[in-house]
């Protein structure tokens, strides 16, 4: 429905828009159009009945802080929003993810790109950093997995996506898809299994992607490191052994000059 209301002025009387009578001195203090969301007349009046979820800290520091910058009444942000019950951020140490699926092997599975972008869309996968997600059964009417499958599922990595979708000032800056760090990786699977638990759909960790042929992923680079470390180690093998031969032959010609 269209609206049409004032504009908030700090410390300035309340105000109703139809009230509204035009001086021609202020051009900045006049009523604007506004679009508001009312519930049907055959929809329940459900005003009275406990929100199911509490918001998430998150959601309510940003309204704060949007109050601030328009000047609200610290009074009321404090009193009026912060003083609400919410669901507290977790800590990066206590993030959450995808658990993984069960399987008769419990050996980590590794898959391609190219293999992920032929099966994706067929097996409701997507990605958040190396991390292929499968989605299970669900309500295909569902509102959120309406916005999963237009936005995330059977595309590459979603966590611009998700820090697109899910703002959260606290973050480190991320202005384009190459600024992701593992840091947003974290934080973006974290919301999404809220997400998905909040909806009642399932979802699990399913494949690890190998982004090339060379590349075996984490187990790769620990594989790689670990040769690394054993080369280091033989080469000091080697050149301690060459060192100790050496400084036995000049101990032998010093005994002969002798």
């Amino acid at each position: 429905v269209k609206v049409s209301v004032m504009p908030y002025s700090p410390g300035g009387p309340a105000e109703a828009a139809d009230d509204y009578v035009d001086d021609g001195d202020d051009d900045h203090h006049q009523p604007i159009e506004a679009y508001v969301f009312v519930m049907g007349h055959n929809e329940e009046d459900k005003s009275h009945v406990p929100l199911d979820r509490l918001p998430q800290e998150r959601y309510v520091r940003i309204i704060a802080s949007g109050m601030r910058h328009h000047g609200v009444d610290e009074d009321y942000v404090q009193y009026q929003i912060l003083n609400v019950n919410y669901l507290p951020d977790r800590k990066p140490e206590n993030y959450l993810q995808f658990p993984p699926l069960e399987t008769k092997t419990k050996k980590l599975q590794y898959i391609t790109m190219k293999e992920y972008e032929k099966k994706a869309g067929d097996r409701n996968w997507f990605i958040i950093g190396d991390r292929v997600i499968q989605v299970g059964k669900h309500d295909e009417s569902s509102a959120f997995m309406g916005w999963a499958q237009h936005q995330i599922i059977g595309r590459q990595d979603c966590t611009f996506t998700i820090l697109q979708t899910l703002y959260d000032p606290d973050l480190p800056e991320c202005e384009e898809p190459d600024s992701v760090t593992e840091v947003h990786h974290a934080w973006a699977e974290n919301q999404m299994v809220d997400k998905f638990d909040q909806a009642d759909v399932p979802a699990n960790f399913v494949y690890r992607l190998r982004r090339s042929a060379s590349d075996d992923g984490l187990l790769g680079q620990k594989r790689r490191g670990l040769s690394l470390a054993r080369l280091s180690l033989s080469t000091k093998k080697l050149l301690s052994s060459s060192s100790k031969r050496i400084n036995k032959n000049d101990a032998n010609d010093t005994l002969g000059d002798g």
